[in-house]
């Protein structure tokens, strides 16, 4: 038993494969607004740190919150950073995991 497959459907499928493989790199140039990496790094450090402190310490939920906002407040004042030069900081190595992964 022969199963006819129309060439029409064929070519749709070459199509649709070509053009899902042919994507461009997704790496983007590293943004001049961000903050340097080794700044970015120790205030992913001790932001850190902070969090397995408050986890050792077993602090309820609500009160661990406060004291994360306000070691990320401290944290980002002692390096002179913005929350929103680390919140795009942030984002733009979330949006980029490979070089996410070389901080660490």
């Amino acid at each position: 038993m022969c199963v006819k497959f129309p060439l029409k459907y064929l070519l749709f499928s070459i199509i649709l494969l070509q053009l899902g493989c042919s994507g461009k790199d997704k790496t983007v140039e590293r943004p001049a607004y961000l903050m340097d990496e080794d700044t970015f790094i120790s205030i992913l450090i001790e932001l850190h740190l902070a969090d397995a402190v408050i986890e050792i310490e077993k602090t309820p939920k609500d009160s661990a919150m406060i004291r994360v906002a306000a070691f990320q407040k401290q944290t980002l004042k002692s390096h002179d950073v913005t929350l929103l030069e680390y919140e795009k900081t942030f984002k733009y190595y979330k949006d980029n995991p490979e070089r996410f992964e070389k901080l660490y």
